[in-house]
């Protein structure tokens, strides 16, 4: 079980950087993302969060892949499948209403 005060860093860290609205997948799937060269300074923080999303999460279906989502807040995340430190990219929807799109 991860420590409150951990928790409470990654909130932090996710409110602190920039998001982008996925306009691709904007009627299907509408969700943001943030990509780590946006924040270089914040790399190390970036990792963290990829680490404790897949330590911590659970499964979630996305349009038939299987991804592992933590919630934090209103909104779960998710990064794509690469090894933690080649890994560039997060995403983020809303909780509410969010289909697990199969």
């Amino acid at each position: 079980m991860p420590a409150d005060s951990e928790l409470a860093q990654h909130e932090d860290y996710v409110e602190s950087i920039k998001w982008k609205f996925a306009t691709t997948y904007a009627e299907k799937s509408p969700h943001w993302y943030t990509v780590s060269d946006w924040n270089p300074d914040k790399r190390d923080q970036f990792e963290q969060l990829v680490s404790y999303i897949r330590k911590y999460g659970y499964n979630r279906p996305y349009f038939g892949h299987p991804f592992i989502c933590l919630d934090i807040g209103d909104n779960y995340y998710w990064a794509m499948g690469d090894p933690t430190a080649e890994t560039d990219l997060i995403n983020r929807a809303v909780i509410s209403g969010a289909p697990a799109y199969k």
